[in-house]
């Protein structure tokens, strides 16, 4: 009975729904009210709008709590503020008007999110350094005692020598480092290291020279040879000089000279396996006389050729000291003084202070005369008295 009232109610509204009429029809009353006001109507609401997250809490779990590489998820609380418009309204029948301006409503909503994740968190640990360089050897073994013996071996021969009580020290470069339980990465931790070490007793060999010496004394070496040391001293010398004038070259020779010598040597022994040579003491200076020795030398002749004449008869023939002059007068017949060797006559010179030529005067008691024989030199003689009272020199002639 309900339903067909509303069926009927439904089609009163639609015939009448040009007229600003407003059926009301109470289905629980036996009567049915029009009235032909606005009334009240339910408001018209849009969609709810989502605006911006305004709080969320932090992704859990961390990523950095995760194992490495494991695929998680994560979750948050997050509060919406939702929106909408409300537009109040009113209705008579089926019309229906907007009541004022729309207003704004809001909510907040609480969700929790959800998002895929992976694990960060690593786990290292410490595993055994990887080597850069393996042990080498840092420097020269130290070994105590060497065999055989090198005293045992002269010096030229090889001696194979073993020790067994030698120390090496080593060296090695290490890097230490770390591995990742899940990932199996390594790391580096730290610079590279050099670690050291000592290995002992270990046996060495080496091959090495005796030292077995035998020196044995040798013929000095002559650093310097035999040098005269100064003149010979020579006994006798022939021919005699006296038997030559003092103008003559003589060549003498003596047979028995006596000539000092020296050298220097180095006395030094010699090895008697490698012949090696060393000296001893330093240098030393040897002396000798050499007898019987035959010189030669060449000496003027000893034989004097002075003349010494005087004369006052001051005949033209003749000559004189007189007064601190040397007088000349005529010819004179010292050989080889006055006598013209091209000729074969005498030269015939004039008196001093005249100009006589090729004579000189050097001093009062000395004169220069160039005669064609040589230059002889004219000089004072001893004092002898005159028979006429006066006291005149002797002249001396020499070449």
């Amino acid at each position: 009975m309900k339903k067909s009232i509303l069926f009927s109610l439904l089609a009163i509204t639609i015939s009448l729904s040009n007229a600003e009429y407003t059926i009301k029809y109470p289905l629980d009353k036996d009567t049915i009210k029009i009235v032909n006001t606005w009334q009240l109507a339910l408001p018209l609401y849009s969609n709810w709008v989502e605006n911006p997250i305004f709080n969320c809490t932090d992704w859990l779990p961390l990523p950095e709590s995760v194992t490495i590489n494991t695929n998680f998820n994560q979750n948050r609380n997050c509060t919406f503020n939702d929106s909408r418009t409300v537009q109040q309204r009113e209705k008579m029948g089926s019309s229906y008007r907007n009541v004022g301006e729309p207003t704004i409503e809001n909510r907040e909503r609480n969700i929790i999110e959800t998002r895929q994740s992976v694990g960060l968190a690593v786990n290292w640990l410490s595993v055994s350094p990887i080597i850069i360089m393996d042990w080498t050897n840092d420097g020269q073994s130290i070994c105590q005692y060497w065999s055989p013996n090198l005293a045992d071996y002269a010096t030229n021969v090889d001696v194979t020598q073993t020790s067994t009580n030698c120390s090496q020290t080593q060296n090695r470069i290490i890097q230490n480092r770390e591995q990742e339980s899940t990932t199996l990465e390594y790391r580096n931790v730290g610079s590279q290291l050099t670690e050291s070490r000592t290995l002992v007793n270990q046996t060495k060999t080496r091959v090495m020279k005796g030292t077995k010496v035998d020196w044995i004394a040798s013929s000095p070496s002559v650093i310097m040879d035999w040098t005269n040391n100064g003149q010979a001293t020579c006994q006798t010398w022939s021919p005699n000089l006296a038997d030559y004038s003092t103008t003559v070259d003589v060549t003498q020779t003596s047979n028995n000279c006596s000539q000092p010598q020296n050298r220097i040597i180095q006395n030094r022994e010699q090895e008697s396996y490698t012949l090696e040579y060393r000296d001893v003491g330093s240098q030393i200076t040897e002396n000798r006389i050499l007898e019987n020795q035959t010189q030669t030398r060449v000496m003027k002749g000893t034989k004097s050729n002075k003349v010494c004449m005087f004369d006052e008869s001051f005949n033209p023939n003749y000559f004189t000291w007189f007064d601190n002059n040397f007088w000349l007068t005529g010819y004179q017949d010292i050989p080889g003084l006055w006598i013209d060797t091209s000729t074969g006559k005498h030269v015939n010179i004039m008196s001093t202070p005249y100009y006589v030529p090729g004579l000189t005067k050097v001093s009062n008691t000395e004169f220069k005369y160039s005669a064609p024989s040589g230059v002889w030199t004219i000089t004072r003689g001893s004092l002898v008295p005159s028979i006429y009272g006066h006291t005149y020199y002797q002249v001396c002639f020499q070449k």
